[in-house]
């Protein structure tokens, strides 16, 4: 389970952590003259291809958000409300295939979510609750 844990991690967290032009002041990301953002940010990897996009309203991220590997290939995209996951998430290898599937409601894990391994061929089924696992299954 430890192992399943870390997939997830890694597949739905994954993303540039270089320096960012925001900063936090009471739940909303802010400018560096601490005023809430709004509309679109996008953020950069170090060799100049788009890293992340983020939309925001009033300070939160809000809406469609979509991020992309250091070759511009696009890697997740999910949608926030006031800050937190909401709607369907969904990740790609290089290939463009689709490995991961993911579902919240205001940040709560929901439904079922799918995701290939990374480094083999096997895949997982997770069934959520209001935020609480109830089923793991591995597939081959």
């Amino acid at each position: 389970m430890a192992r399943l844990k870390f997939i997830l991690i890694a597949i739905l967290f994954s993303a540039s952590t270089h320096a960012q032009e925001f900063i936090m002041v009471n739940d909303q990301y802010c400018s560096s003259d601490s005023l809430p953002l709004q509309g679109q940010l996008e953020i950069f990897h170090p060799n100049g291809e788009v890293s992340r996009v983020l939309n925001f309203e009033n300070g939160y991220l809000h809406q469609l958000a979509l991020f992309y590997n250091e070759n511009g290939k696009l890697t997740m995209s999910g949608s926030y409300h006031e800050n937190k996951r909401d709607g369907i998430w969904l990740t790609w290898d290089l290939d463009g295939k689709v490995t991961g599937r993911a579902e919240f409601d205001q940040g709560q894990k929901i439904g079922e979510w799918f995701i290939q391994g990374y480094y083999s061929e096997s895949s997982y089924r997770l069934y959520f609750a209001n935020d609480k696992l109830l089923v793991a299954r591995m597939e081959e």
